[in-house]
C-alpha cells in the first residue's frame, strides 16, 4: 500500500489545488453584480 503522506507529490498537488480555488474564489467575487430582474423582465434564478 502506498503512503501518501511520504510522497512530496501529494503536498505539491494539494497546493496547486488550494491555489486555484482561492483564485476561483477571487475571480467569482470580482464579477459585477448580477441584476434582480433581466433586461426582458424575467427575474434572475440565483
Amino acid at each position: 500500500m502506498v503512503h501518501l503522506q511520504n510522497n512530496p507529490w501529494f503536498y505539491c498537488v494539494g497546493a496547486v489545488a488550494i491555489f486555484f480555488s482561492l483564485r476561483t474564489f477571487w475571480v467569482l467575487k470580482n464579477l459585477p453584480a448580477k441584476p434582480k430582474v433581466l433586461a426582458n423582465g424575467k427575474r434572475s434564478v440565483w
